[in-house]
């Protein structure tokens, strides 16, 4: 997560002529209603205001009987015209500030999905903000998803509402042809929030049908458009992934000829077959539909590295289908192994070679290197809770020089939570080099994005040439 990651400027937004034609559609329907007449579905019996019965995992939520948007679920065909064309004006406007929801250096924003038993329902959430050392001290009282996944391409083009009441009950509504009252009382509840696609599908598989769930995402709890506020969130980072309960892995929607769900279901098939039946010729398909999957976006990024190596526990989604890392390790670990004989039946399909595009090794493919890196990367107590880093910043530099990033500074800066001298984790190992570091009169770097590329490496290689002997980073010293 980059301090690059500018929310991208909108387009001007059509508001002002759907108002217009949504206020012009409202006149007409006044001047009927005055003449005796009433919208087209709306009945004098009906009740006044909108809301849902609380869904449960059995029973879809059941909606009043009203023409604007009760609750979540109304689908857009079943508003009128004058309906949706000022429900779409209000969203073009009321876009979310941060302001709603401010935070102090040491504190951050947790996301509440609302839950919702329709996937394709709108993406509602709230926002709320807490100070990190208190969740950190208090974990069972802060159980949070923390998400690991690739920015995307394309435009911020989705929409995210974001609940401003922060409460169950919905606002009243009046009549439903008064759309001006409609109107504000649907942007006193929601404001905007815009999106890539990527990140919208995440939501929208990861929201629950019968509670909220709490998630931290860097897009959404973090104002990207305030430096100072990024930069205070980069340098907490190590705290917020090794504090949630899971870190929530998204290589992305699954694709339109299922490859990803079977390969995500083959995982599970390596590692109960103790037989060897998985290394047959007849399972070439399957491993080349694992080394597609492998071969995601997710696995380049250079930030994974810090977010999957702090991780309490951690699982890999792709669409609907998902798997505890540990399993997606071992599986790679395994394919890595039988690499040779595999790739050999693979290309006995001319088919199957074509799907490798060149592809004569595993070693460089992000997803082995990760594995392998992650292995090493810390001491680890016999529950599984990080002891201390075992690698220095210089040896971390040069054996993740394959993963990107979309800022060149973070070359430096998406490593210092995972190196000896620059750890901040409770550690021994970590706080005694980083307080001998400090009394040298070298202390650790920090992020810092005011400063360009030159000068972060500049600062880095003074700090390893004035660094002390005794520190053998490059030979990987445990």
């Amino acid at each position: 997560m980059s301090l690059e990651r500018f929310e991208s400027p909108e387009p001007m937004s059509e508001a002002g002529s759907l108002r217009e034609e949504a206020m012009q559609y409202h006149n007409e329907q006044r001047q009927i209603a005055s003449a005796g007449k009433l919208p087209n579905g709306t009945s004098t019996s009906r009740k006044r205001g909108f809301g849902t019965v609380e869904p449960t995992p059995a029973t879809p939520a059941k909606r009043q009987q009203t023409g604007f948007i009760d609750g979540p679920h109304t689908r857009k065909d079943q508003l009128t015209k004058g309906q949706q064309l000022l429900r779409a004006a209000n969203l073009y406007e009321k876009r979310y500030d941060y302001k709603d929801c401010p935070i102090d250096q040491g504190e951050i924003r947790l996301m509440l999905l609302k839950r919702n038993p329709n996937r394709f329902a709108e993406v509602i959430i709230e926002l709320k903000s807490f100070p990190i050392q208190e969740i950190v001290e208090n974990p069972e009282d802060f159980k949070f998803t923390a998400l690991s996944y690739n920015w995307g391409t394309g435009d911020q083009n989705k929409i995210v509402l974001v609940d401003m009441l922060q409460d169950n009950e919905p606002p009243s509504v009046p009549v439903m042809h008064d759309f001006s009252e409609v109107a504000t009382q649907f942007n006193r509840k929601m404001k905007r929030l815009s999106v890539k696609p990527n990140l919208y599908a995440f939501l929208q598989e990861f929201r629950q049908p019968d509670k909220e769930v709490a998630i931290w995402v860097d897009r959404i709890c973090i104002n990207q458009k305030d430096n100072k506020e990024k930069q205070d969130q980069v340098a907490i980072m190590g705290q917020i992934y090794s504090t949630a309960a899971n870190v929530a892995i998204w290589l992305g929607p699954a694709d339109e000829h299922g490859k990803t769900d079977r390969a995500m279901d083959f995982i599970s098939f390596i590692l109960q077959d103790d037989t060897g039946e998985k290394f047959k010729e007849r399972y070439a398909t399957n491993w080349s539909e694992l080394l597609h999957l492998m071969r995601r976006r997710w696995f380049s990024r250079r930030w994974i590295i810090q977010e999957l190596a702090l991780a309490k526990s951690a699982e890999v989604r792709c669409g609907s289908k998902k798997v505890n890392w540990r399993d997606f390790s071992d599986a790679v670990s395994i394919f890595a192994l039988r690499f040779d004989s595999i790739l050999k039946d693979i290309k006995r399909d001319p088919k199957l070679e074509k799907s490798l595009e060149g592809i004569k090794d595993m070693k460089p493919l992000g997803a082995r290197i990760l594995v392998d890196v992650l292995s090493n990367t810390f001491q680890r107590q016999v529950d599984g809770n990080i002891y201390a880093p075992r690698q220095g910043l210089e040896s971390l530099i040069s054996s993740l020089s394959t993963f990107e990033t979309s800022d060149p500074r973070d070359t430096i800066y998406t490593l210092l939570n995972l190196a000896k001298e620059t750890c901040k984790l409770p550690s021994s190992n970590s706080v005694q080099q980083r307080r001998q570091s400090m009394q040298e009169g070298n202390p650790p770097p920090e992020p810092d994005y005011s400063i360009d590329l030159l000068q972060v490496y500049t600062n880095y290689r003074i700090r390893s040439l004035i660094r002390p002997r005794h520190t053998a980073d490059c030979a990987g010293a445990n």
